[in-house]
């Protein structure tokens, strides 16, 4: 069970430190275990950033999420998770060998 309750996340501006671009605003959902999900949605629209959550490899700025009762990071180190993304960018503590 995937739990997501009003998570949210804002990015700082490359340019202009002081500017905040929201990418996810209070998303709250449920994913029963065993389905599939598919997202869909207009570029910007925090896809990437949802899934970069629940693999623990970003930082919500509010809100809470669990992957079967663990916080995601948690979870994705103790049974892995699989995911391809267009641009490979991984914690840097996380190893071959911590899996």
């Amino acid at each position: 069970m995937i739990r997501i309750a009003e998570i949210s996340h804002t990015y700082r501006s490359p340019w202009r430190r002081a500017v905040t671009v929201p990418a996810l605003a209070a998303l709250s959902l449920e994913i029963p275990a065993g389905t599939a999900v598919g997202l869909i949605g207009v570029n910007g629209g925090g896809k990437t950033t949802l899934i970069r959550t629940l693999l623990g490899y970003l930082r919500r700025s509010a809100g809470a999420a669990t992957i079967s009762g663990l916080p995601p990071r948690a979870y994705a180190e103790r049974h892995g998770i699989g995911y391809v993304p267009e641009r490979v960018t991984i914690p840097g503590g996380w190893t071959v060998e911590g899996a």
